[in-house]
């Protein structure tokens, strides 16, 4: 029998014993002999949603007074309310036992948070002005391999309609009573989901973990689910064949139409997703079944797991929990924050991850320590847990950081930038600090935009994975933070998250940073893109230093600086290619080759003054490292007038101060240097470092002396 009543289900009646006379009654034998804070430390998170609402309250002040360490309550109390829980917990065992689906064997899908955090989010999101979607939104037929020209006719049509759209999946794995609690909330509320479901259920972790086929009870409130499809809502099938065939896929494939037909009994059948499940030792699984020949005939859509229609995001709260997946916070706000006119987001949910009730006891082994989920442990621990009020100011409070960050992204009047480029160890973060003790100006330093948007293993870094990496800053202090995204393809985030706090940024604010870029523009997929972030870390530090202009060592990709900058000041240092040389050879990782070096020192020269003559019009000027360690102030001074900067002598003594970079140096090579007074001690070092056959190839490298000649540098001994 498929179908039950949909009316309200009235639990079991709880017999509670009337309280004794005698001052003194014993604690439960089933109960630890443990003080009165543990006992109701025990109550409370055990069983505090099945208690007597009276006995509950207790609880709770008990709970309140454990944590403030100040107990006061009686002795005969304590065991008055012991000896409920007893009369309480037979009965809460049996019905615990009938709705057992193994998941209290299977660690990993325990219930994770409490169940009206989902119910919550529906309720706000009835509120919002974002367009909720169901699969019967997409964009007419979606051919199985044309995936790419539905996503597009869709984004038109959004982007006409100016809204994004976000896309609630639930795959009801386990407990379909969970789920029918969150079908009630969609059916109140008119906001439309797509609920997957299996024709019969196994065990899956006996079938994993002991390679046992067994089926499990799966009972579904038809009548709720079809007044669910009346309203907009979606009934999909959750194919499971690959795993009750026991990996035959003839019989996997008689199972999957055998439960379409059945199921279309029942639901309007026209969407489905395949089953996470087992995953024979070749690769072989649910998605991996070779269906798509039947779908045309069948009339069936495979949108997700397998084969999937496209969106601009996805989030899902599966992995968060496996310890196999990766690492991560997991925050479904951002991604809805992010989804722009003309995006949609999905959101994949499993309903038995969310407790029956409000509960203050959660199991989320992966991302239990992030920010979003100890707000919601926090307010369900107080007791009164309202989902709508938590996600409406979780998403007041995003909002108005996002709208801080998003400001400085912004230019401030005619911008003038100055940008300081320079071959490595030729003297730029010298010069950098000399601009930032300019009293009008702010430096950021080394900035490196390539980190943004180029993966540290060369691929390609999708949306989801920007997010992570702002969430992961903003919910973890900075040492934690690092180690989780001290991966691929991530580490070079990491590394821009690092430096940027040589623009005096916090971890968390360099998160909040992205975040507020994410929800504006989804992700950084180019440079010039990357140069926004950069120069929104710069502007962080001018607007907090009050500085009348910012500025950062720069690529040599001057004409994107100029296409976002036409003002901008471009200053770049030459030094003495030898002792450059000799200055990466025994400082940092560079391991150079003269005669590459040689090579590189030319044409770095080269491709500035390319663009120098290319852009007359453009304010730049040349120091050579040799004048400004022996001519200081003339030089800066000269240097500040060619690109139209008033000169200051503050610059001449920039060791006196400490600036962002000092403050926090991470092992920048030159942070210490820069402490120093100018001098001219690092001039012809090289004849003390090189030998004359390294020399001879420098020199080799870059096609002679007329660089030398040039600048007046010296290359004989």
């Amino acid at each position: 029998m498929h179908s039950r009543s949909s009316g309200a289900r009235i639990p079991d009646p709880i017999a509670v014993p009337t309280r004794r006379s005698d001052s003194s009654p014993a604690v439960p034998a089933t109960m630890p002999k443990h003080s009165a804070n543990q006992i109701a430390k025990y109550i409370w998170r055990r069983w505090n949603r099945h208690l007597p609402e009276g006995v509950r309250n207790r609880m709770l002040d008990y709970r309140k007074a454990s944590l403030a360490r100040r107990i006061d309550a009686p002795p005969a109390d304590i065991a008055f309310d012991a000896n409920i829980l007893k009369s309480v917990t037979s009965r809460i065992e049996s019905r615990r036992c009938r709705k057992d689906d193994g998941m209290r064997d299977y660690p990993n899908t325990r219930p994770h948070l409490a169940m009206d955090h989902l119910a919550g989010l529906i309720r706000w999101l009835a509120a919002h002005d974002l367009e909720v979607m169901s699969y019967r939104d997409l964009a007419g037929r979606l051919e199985t391999d044309a995936s790419e020209l539905e996503f597009e006719a869709w984004i038109q049509a959004a982007e006409a309609r100016g809204r994004g759209a976000v896309l609630i999946q639930y795959d009801v794995d386990a407990r379909p009573d969970v789920t029918e609690r969150i079908i009630e909330t969609h059916i109140e509320t008119g906001v439309p989901a797509n609920a997957m479901i299996f024709n019969r259920k196994i065990f899956d972790w006996k079938l994993k973990q002991e390679g046992v086929l067994e089926y499990d009870e799966y009972e579904l409130d038809d009548d709720l689910f079809r007044r669910f499809e009346s309203m907009g809502g979606v009934v999909g099938y959750h194919c499971n064949a690959f795993d009750r065939a026991e990996g035959d896929t003839g019989r996997a494939l008689e199972i999957f139409e055998r439960d379409v037909e059945e199921l279309r009994e029942r639901f309007d059948i026209r969407f489905f997703s395949m089953h996470g499940g087992h995953v024979t030792e070749d690769g072989r699984c649910n998605a991996t079944l070779p269906v798509k020949p039947l779908l045309q005939r069948l009339g069936l859509t495979w949108v997700h797991n397998g084969h999937s229609v496209l969106f601009h995001s996805n989030w899902a709260d599966g992995g968060a929990s496996n310890p196999k997946y990766r690492r991560e916070c997991g925050d479904p706000l951002d991604f809805i924050m992010s989804t722009g006119a003309g995006e949609r987001t999905r959101l994949l949910f499993h309903p038995q991850y969310y407790n029956d009730d409000t509960n203050s006891h959660f199991d989320f082994p992966i991302i239990q320590d992030a920010d979003w989920v100890r707000t919601t442990q926090d307010a369900a621990e107080e007791g009164g847990f309202d989902g709508a009020r938590l996600w409406s100011e979780r998403a007041d409070e995003a909002q108005a950081s996002i709208d801080t960050f998003s400001r400085l992204y912004e230019p401030h009047g005619e911008e003038r930038p100055v940008f300081i480029n320079g071959l490595s160890r030729s003297g730029t973060t010298l010069v950098a600090s000399m601009f930032d003790a300019h009293p009008d100006g702010a430096m950021a330093f080394e900035s490196y935009p390539r980190y943004l948007h180029v993966p540290s293993d060369d691929g390609v870094l999708t949306m989801e994975e920007f997010a992570y990496v702002a969430q992961t800053l903003m919910n973890y202090e900075e040492t934690t933070a690092f180690e989780l995204l001290n991966r691929p393809p991530l580490l070079n985030l990491m590394r821009f998250a690092a430096v940027t706090s040589w623009t005096g940024m916090t971890t968390r604010e360099t998160g909040e940073l992205l975040r507020a870029y994410l929800t504006k523009h989804h992700r950084i997929s180019n440079g010039v893109e990357a140069l926004k972030v950069v120069a929104a870390s710069a502007r962080f530090k001018a607007i907090r230093e009050k500085a009348g202009f910012w500025g950062t060592k720069c690529q040599g990709n001057f004409d994107d600086y100029t296409f976002l900058w036409p003002r901008a000041r471009f200053v770049y240092i030459v030094r003495n290619g030898l002792d450059i040389l000799a200055s990466q050879k025994t400082n940092g990782a560079f391991n150079p080759d003269p005669l590459k070096l040689g090579k590189q020192w030319r044409d770095h020269l080269a491709n500035f003054d390319r663009f120098r003559a290319a852009n007359p019009g453009v304010a730049s000027t040349i120091i050579s490292y040799e004048q400004l360690s022996t001519e200081t102030r003339d030089r800066m001074s000269a240097a500040c007038e060619e690109i139209d900067l008033r000169f200051d002598d503050g610059m001449l003594r920039q060791h006196e101060r400490e600036s962002t970079l000092t403050r926090n140096p991470r092992g920048q090579l030159s942070a210490e240097r820069v402490k120093q007074p100018i001098d001219a001690s690092a001039i012809g070092r090289w004849r003390g470092v090189l030998s004359d056959e390294e020399a001879a190839r420098f020199l080799d490298g870059c096609g002679g002396t007329a660089q030398f000649e040039r600048f007046d540098l010296e290359w004989s001994r």
